[in-house]
């Protein structure tokens, strides 16, 4: 009897924080995302607050013709708005630009070799195949430099916002998942794609294969009668 109850007494003090330890050390830890799985957004800003000189905030900016300005606070965001031009030589300044050196027109894909034609955007210089791909780069540099500064970013090139689904992409607005540049109608949807993103490229890539199935020619002549 008395040795039932030792053994008894033996599993109730296992039963307690010791099998406890012992059942957290067996579960098998959960695998670390991969910084390729990640979702990201690149940030190819001033590192330097031009006020203050302190560490920046990539939340905190002021934004003038698509060229942001990052500061490391409100106060010091409001003097950059007063004096956006001042603030934009001491935060990207001439002699410190960098030249991306791409050999391939962003726009077109053109070669660049031949031509003299360039644009500078937040302290880098980025070659141009002509004078016009210079306002369609104007209208989205962010996103265009982006993929220049890695090649191994392929765009999804989607014309609406995979997480608020049909609305129209705000530029400037994308985020990068396994190394493929998604645009968005905003800045938030990358946060809410990060919850649950083969989901979203799930519904994604049915619709757009909807799309490209052939459409039935009675279907048309339906429609059209």
């Amino acid at each position: 009897m008395r040795l039932l109850f030792s053994s008894l007494l033996a599993a109730a003090a296992l039963s307690t924080p010791a099998l406890a330890q012992i059942s957290a050390t067996a579960q098998p830890a959960k695998p670390a995302q991969s910084a390729e799985a990640a979702v990201s957004v690149p940030f190819h800003g001033n590192e330097t607050c031009p006020i203050s000189g302190k560490p920046v905030k990539q939340t905190v900016f002021a934004e003038q013709d698509q060229q942001r300005i990052y500061t490391c606070c409100a106060k010091c965001k409001k003097k950059v708005k007063d004096d956006f031009d001042g603030a934009l030589a001491k935060a990207y300044p001439s002699d410190a630009v960098v030249a991306v050196k791409n050999t391939k027109c962003p726009i077109s894909g053109k070669p660049t070799d031949d031509t003299d034609v360039n644009v500078s955007f937040q302290g880098h210089q980025i070659n141009l195949c002509c004078e016009k791909c210079e306002s369609r780069f104007e209208q989205n540099p962010r996103r265009y430099l982006a993929l220049l500064k890695n090649p191994e970013l392929k765009a999804l090139n989607n014309k609406k916002c995979i997480v608020m689904t049909d609305e129209p992409i705000e530029p400037g607005s994308f985020f990068v998942y396994k190394n493929t540049l998604v645009d968005t109608c905003c800045a938030d949807c990358a946060e809410d794609f990060a919850a649950d993103p083969d989901s979203y490229l799930a519904k994604f890539r049915m619709k757009a294969a909807d799309l490209e199935k052939p459409r039935d020619r009675k279907d048309d002549d339906k429609h059209d009668g």
